[in-house]
């Protein structure tokens, strides 16, 4: 009787051994499960850090480059209104050497009639003006010397009108090319604007990601008011307890799957 009270016991600690080396079994399942999510949550943190330095250089070099892109801009319009400046000064001279060509054209005028009234004088005794051949050579040389001064002086004006003419017409050339030019940065520094404004949100995005991990990870690994539990629960008997009453059965472990449920407090 003894001897098969020992070997009811025998067999009682075995099963008993096997049940809880079963449980082992599964608690080291549920603890490798538990370290791998761990890695693959370290990963994915370590890429999370990653994306954001990047888009934080991509931030701090379209920065640098929407800067460079508003100083050219100030640039250009500071050009253009230096350009218009000149412009409205090379009108009012324009308007200053109309104004001299005028008066150079009414001096002309003056002197024309003044030499009309000498040829009249010259001609108007008929003996004299044939006894005086040297008063009418000298009005004819006067004659010739004014007309060609007022021709050289013309000619100079002419010149001149020409070449502001020119000059002119090359500054509105410019600014109509600075125009445009000044329209391309516009629409150049709206594009990098709204793709800078993408960026930023988006790398707000990833920031919140990253603070909800972070703050996840600390959550789960310090707080001491943050408790979970365990997806699978094994409820498992023992027969070893058997020895302790007479009406204990025993029956084989039964495995029992619950939900994943995290509770904080």
């Amino acid at each position: 009787q003894m001897r098969a009270t020992s070997d009811k016991s025998l067999r009682l600690v075995l099963s008993t051994f096997k049940n809880l080396r079963e449980e082992l079994c599964h608690l080291q399942d549920d603890l490798g499960k538990l370290e791998t999510d761990n890695v693959l949550l370290k990963k994915d943190l370590a890429f999370k850090d990653s994306q954001v330095k990047e888009y934080e250089t991509m931030l701090a070099s379209l920065r640098e480059n929407n800067r460079q892109q508003q100083q050219g801009l100030r640039d250009s319009t500071a050009k253009c209104r230096s350009l218009e400046e000149q412009l409205l000064s090379l009108r009012l001279s324009e308007g200053d050497k109309d104004c001299q060509l005028k008066e150079l054209e009414y001096s002309k005028r003056a002197l024309e009639q003044e030499i009309q009234s000498l040829k009249l004088q010259v001609r108007a005794p008929p003996g004299w003006s044939c006894s005086s051949p040297t008063l009418q050579t000298t009005t004819d040389e006067l004659s010739s010397r004014y007309v060609e001064m007022i021709n050289n002086l013309r000619e100079d004006k002419d010149r001149e009108i020409r070449s502001l003419r020119s000059q002119l017409c090359q500054f509105q050339q410019d600014i109509t090319r600075r125009e445009g030019s000044n329209s391309d940065l516009q629409m150049r520094l709206h594009e990098l604007t709204s793709l800078l404004e993408d960026k930023e949100a988006f790398i707000k995005q990833q920031q919140e990601e990253l603070f909800r991990l972070k703050h996840e990870k600390l959550s789960g690994s310090q707080s001491p008011g943050v408790t979970a539990i365990i997806t699978k629960k094994y409820r498992n008997q023992y027969p070893i307890l058997g020895l302790l009453s007479d009406d204990y059965k025993v029956t084989s472990p039964v495995n029992k799957s619950q939900t994943i449920v995290i509770e904080r407090t």
